[in-house]
């Protein structure tokens, strides 16, 4: 199931009751901790299990198994464990980040250890549309921060692009399409097209790089825009479970 690609565990140790929660890698894949969102309409998440080596960082990527492999278009790197679960079931690479302010060092290294940095796949940091009213928009600051710092790391530039407008994040995208999912008018993955449709054709460059480099860049990534298509043609169930939780 879906739940063993990150993989997903249920965890219940404390008075508030239950967690859904998932291992926090480091580039090389060594669990560092244990992020959870709490199974309540609270939304609120907590760090289980944190490395006690003070060597090792605190917090690490979400990292599912086979996303590379999951589809041939670009790689998107969301921030948090839901909506790195919920790109995965439409299809799509995810590499999921922590919080909205870090991961360009881990995901550097990681990118170079698995040939992304030196492929023509399009790398695009999602955002959230979650402008606070006083005017700070904690979402699009730390994508374009983790953008910039992952552009000058790789040395190629990388891109941030936002769900459309009307929607904070991609699980809210999601689960907006519920009634459509469960009645089978649509499909995950004709979803996941759509969505990767408009990120890829809004997305932003960051990284300071020559017009012709960026045009060389641009034009692998738009050879893959053109032959984008998930690679597995088989519906994915959604359940209940997956569509609320984190």
């Amino acid at each position: 199931g879906i739940f063993d690609k990150m993989p997903v565990e249920y965890f219940d140790d404390d008075s508030r009751g239950g967690a859904y929660i998932a291992p926090e890698r480091g580039p090389d894949g060594t669990i560092l901790g244990w992020h959870g969102r709490y199974d309540d309409d609270s939304g609120q998440k907590r760090t289980y299990g944190a490395s006690e080596d003070e060597t090792l960082p605190r917090h690490g990527l979400f990292i599912p198994e086979g996303w590379q492999e999951n589809s041939d278009g670009p790689i998107m790197v969301p921030e948090g464990m839901s909506d790195t679960l919920h790109l995965y079931v439409m299809n799509l690479s995810p590499v999921g980040r922590s919080s909205n302010m870090t991961g360009a060092e881990q995901l550097a290294e990681l990118f170079k250890r698995t040939g992304v940095a030196s492929s023509h796949r399009q790398i695009i940091i999602v955002g959230e549309n979650d402008l606070k009213p006083d005017g700070t928009h904690p979402g699009r600051a730390g994508a374009e921060r983790v953008a910039q710092t992952l552009a000058t790391l790789l040395g190629r530039p990388v891109h941030v692009a936002y769900p459309p407008v009307g929607y904070k994040d991609t699980r809210d995208y999601v689960t907006a399409h519920k009634a459509m999912l469960t009645d089978g008018r649509l499909t995950l993955r004709q979803l996941g097209e759509t969505y990767a449709e408009h990120m890829t054709s809004t997305a932003q460059a960051f990284g300071d790089f020559s017009q012709a480099e960026q045009v060389s860049m641009i034009f692998g990534f738009e050879v893959i825009h053109q032959h984008f298509h998930p690679l597995s043609q088989q519906p994915i169930t959604m359940t209940e479970t997956a569509l609320h939780s984190d």
